[in-house]
């Protein structure tokens, strides 16, 4: 994320997860996580209970008809359950995009309509990027080369990767206009879920909203790296991370010099 965005959008992302922290409705994910788990197990799981009365309802009929009215009576039950889960779940998910949308809001009030809009046009390309960069580090560390900053790696995979695309701009939010907030990043899509099944909104309507009521931003076009003392020291040791927890490397970690790796590479 550092590594892609401008200075800009690095503040808008920070706005926008500050925007979730100040959501008084949080709070409510736990609740909510508490009673699924127990309508979830209401609902799915058998206890002692329901082996009683399947063994009860197993015998004569004579003896076992009052098991089978409470088989209906638990299966009735179970099944209002259902229907409270699943809206309850409904619910949730409508709620989860009101945030999305309230904390977009907060990153527009701080930011401006476009930052928030071009910072989530950067990722999808820049995880491309990372993934790629990843697989050429992994075939490098079977040589015992470790780089020191796979930073440097994922800004070459972009370049790689546009020039095999054909694509100088891929990943990049459009150039600015005469017109401010004239230019619309992205289209609506049909990927066949249903809005309501949704936890985040589209980027579309995203945008949408950031835009509705257009704030004018400031614009530059520095790093965020620029935020931190020493942002060498910082990309090693996120590197090593990198190596540990993304390609689930077990050496010792002996970095050499980026350009090194990139040679081998």
């Amino acid at each position: 994320l550092v590594n892609v965005v401008d200075l800009v959008e690095f503040k808008a992302v920070l706005a926008h997860e500050f925007g979730h922290f100040a959501q008084r409705s949080v709070g409510l994910g736990s609740y909510l996580y508490v009673a699924n788990r127990v309508m979830d197990d209401l609902i799915n799981r058998r206890d002692g209970l329901d082996r009683f009365v399947d063994a009860w309802a197993s015998v004569d009929i004579r003896v076992s008809f009052p098991a089978w009215g409470l088989k209906g009576l638990l299966w009735a039950v179970r099944g209002g359950l259902t229907g409270i889960y699943r809206g309850l779940n409904l619910l949730h998910l409508s709620l989860s995009r009101e945030m999305e949308f309230n904390a977009d809001r907060v990153a527009v009030s701080v930011a401006g309509s476009d930052a928030i809009v071009h910072a989530l046009c950067r990722l999808p390309f820049a995880s491309e990027c990372l993934q790629d960069a990843g697989a050429s580090l992994d075939a490098a560390a079977d040589h015992g080369l470790f780089s020191d900053d796979v930073y440097l790696h994922q800004t070459l995979s972009a370049a790689r990767l546009r020039k095999l695309k054909k694509d100088e701009r891929l990943g990049l939010p459009p150039e600015s206009t005469d017109r401010p907030g004239s230019v619309t990043v992205f289209k609506p899509e049909d990927d066949g879920i249903p809005e309501r099944y949704r936890s985040h909104p589209t980027d579309h309507a995203r945008e949408v909203s950031a835009k509705q009521h257009y704030v004018p931003g400031p614009s530059d076009g520095r790093s965020p790296w620029l935020l931190f003392d020493d942002a060498a020291a910082l990309k090693q040791r996120a590197s090593e991370s990198f190596y540990r927890d993304f390609l689930n490397r077990t050496e010792p970690y002996k970095p050499v010099p980026a350009g090194e790796v990139q040679k081998f590479v």
